[in-house]
C-alpha cells in the first residue's frame, strides 16, 4: 500500500459520520504528472452497517474558489463494513492545482460512523504511473 507523506494529508482525526469534503492540498506541478493518487483508508468499522457506502470523489481548482471534478473512486459506492478498506483513486494534474476529496456516504442507520477515517496523496504503488511528461 502506498505511504502517507505528512505534508500531503487531507483529512486525519476524527470518525466520519456524514459527507464531508477535506483539503485543499496545494500542489505545484511544472508539466503533466501521471502518477498520482489519493488513498482512502477506511479501518474496520463495528458501526457501519452492512450497506452503508462511501465514494470518495477528487476536485480540482486553478484558484481555490471553483472547483471542478477530476476522478472518482472507479468502482463507485463501496461497502467497507467490518472488514475496512483502502480505496485508490489515481489521477493527473497539468500545472499548478489545488486538490480536495469529498467522501459521500450512504447510511442506512443513524448511528452510523466509518471510524477515523484517513485521506491522503500518495504515489499509486502498484498502478500504472510514470513521471514522464504526457500531452493532453
Amino acid at each position: 500500500m502506498p505511504v502517507f507523506d505528512g505534508q500531503l494529508m487531507l483529512r486525519t482525526t476524527g470518525n466520519l459520520t456524514q459527507n464531508e469534503s477535506s483539503g485543499p492540498v496545494l500542489l505545484k506541478a511544472g508539466t503533466t504528472i501521471k502518477g498520482l493518487a489519493v488513498r482512502v483508508s477506511v479501518p474496520a468499522c463495528a458501526t457501519a452497517g452492512a450497506d452503508d457506502t462511501i465514494w470518495p470523489k477528487i476536485y480540482e481548482s486553478v484558484d481555490n474558489s471553483t472547483y471542478s471534478l477530476l476522478a472518482t473512486y472507479k468502482d463507485g459506492a463501496t461497502k467497507c463494513g467490518l472488514l475496512g478498506k483502502d480505496l485508490i483513486i489515481p489521477f493527473a494534474i497539468s500545472s499548478k492545482r489545488y486538490i480536495k476529496v469529498e467522501l459521500v456516504i450512504t447510511a442506512t442507520t443513524a448511528s452510523t460512523a466509518f471510524g477515523k477515517v484517513v485521506v491522503g496523496i500518495v504515489l499509486p504503488v502498484g498502478y500504472d504511473w510514470d513521471r514522464t511528461t504526457h500531452f493532453v
